[in-house]
């Protein structure tokens, strides 16, 4: 793990080195722009590391206002580094071709300026694209059909949430939006497929946050599951705060839903981390085990925060799993990342009698820009026939 660490923070601290004298270079004879460019970088790209290790245990605003500096400095980082490496490329093929790019541009120092100004500009309008993709969710709608031991044709609507990462980034105003937005579409059953909160239950109580969650309404109930998120932070503080504002919580359990499906809720596959249990699962159980006292009679649906092997849920006869975690990416062209990661990153895959549905999510780690995917509310038609 110490390992682990070392390397990404010496990545960071060269791939923003890197970006930073291309851009003092690109600044030359500017003296006072050259000033604010270096004390706009420093507090930028220096606010990542102290905001990460603060906001998992912290709350205040001073974190706040830190981790949200930092968040969209990630997005910035990505697509500057992008910018900055496609130039120097570029001006490594003209070199290579024995044509140096300032042999044939008069005013080399000019064009430089030129070209620090459209990349600012480009990386502007990517984070502000971004942000409308992350903040005005579609609706994605699937249509399943079941056979179970109902008296006549039955259908239900289920609307699944993943991801919504609420904390410092994700507070009140958003959430009362995504709440009207799942309302407006009139589930009988709200399904959350973990993360739900970004790490600390702390911040989320301070914003009250609860009281929105009680505001969605589904006959059937609101129910969710553990994401590796949830685990970071402190696990039992945030199960007991979700069920104590109407979202009940399934560590490892199953439940029959309206006499009509069984709800089986998995333990994220990182449980291991979790050092203060407090009466819940040590250990995730396996699907065959939460699946054993299932009647045959009625179809199992499985949530299971992460989409990694896919083949469980299909040896252990379950009709339906819906996961979500992969983010799809979030930002391109990470989602080519997650593609190669998992059998099904986004969206809908049938294996034999299974169907896997993953779900891009609702919120967003780190900044608030979606530039590889949209975010989502799913809506699921279940067609229930005897």
């Amino acid at each position: 793990m110490l390992l682990f660490i070392i390397i990404v923070v010496t990545l960071y601290l060269l791939i923003n080195s890197y970006i930073f004298l291309r851009g003092w270079q690109a600044l030359e004879g500017l003296r006072k722009i050259r000033i604010v460019y270096t004390v706009v970088f420093c507090i930028a790209a220096g606010s990542f590391l102290p905001a990460f290790m603060l906001k998992r245990d912290f709350d205040s605003v001073a974190v706040e206002v830190l981790w949200n500096i930092a968040s969209l400095w990630l997005a910035a980082m990505l697509y500057l580094f992008l910018m900055v490496l496609l130039i120097d490329l570029f001006r490594l093929l003209f070199r290579f071709i024995g044509q140096p790019i300032r042999s044939w541009i008069g005013n080399y120092r000019s064009v430089k300026h030129w070209t620090f100004t459209f990349v600012s500009i480009g990386v502007l309008l990517l984070l502000s694209i971004g942000y409308i993709y992350a903040t005005r969710p579609k609706v994605v709608e699937y249509e399943l059909t079941f056979n179970a031991d109902v008296e006549k044709p039955r259908l239900m609507n289920v609307v699944v949430v993943g991801d919504l990462h609420l904390g410092y980034v994700y507070g009140y105003d958003q959430l009362q939006r995504w709440v009207s937005s799942i309302n407006g579409l009139s589930p009988d059953l709200i399904l959350m497929v973990g993360d739900v909160f970004d790490d600390n239950p702390q911040v989320v109580e301070r914003k009250h946050l609860g009281a929105l969650l009680q505001k969605m309404e589904a006959p059937l109930g609101r129910y969710a599951v553990i994401g590796n998120h949830e685990l970071m932070g402190d696990l039992p503080r945030s199960v007991d705060y979700l069920q104590r504002n109407g979202v009940e919580v399934l560590t490892d359990q199953t439940v029959l839903i309206d006499s009509a499906f069984y709800l089986v809720g998995r333990m994220d596959r990182s449980v291991s981390r979790v050092k203060d249990y407090q009466g819940l699962p040590a250990e995730r159980a396996s699907l065959r085990e939460l699946r054993a006292d299932c009647s045959d009679a009625y179809p199992v649906v499985v949530m299971d925060h992460q989409p990694s092997g896919l083949d469980e849920a299909m040896l252990a006869g379950v009709e339906l799993q819906l996961s979500g975690h992969t983010h799809h990416g979030q930002l391109w062209p990470l989602n080519y990342l997650t593609e190669a990661m998992f059998e099904c990153d986004r969206g809908i895959l049938r294996k034999d009698a299974a169907t896997y549905i993953v779900t891009s999510g609702l919120g967003t780690w780190g900044p608030p820009v979606r530039t590889g995917s949209r975010s989502e509310i799913v809506v699921l038609h279940l067609h229930l026939h005897p």
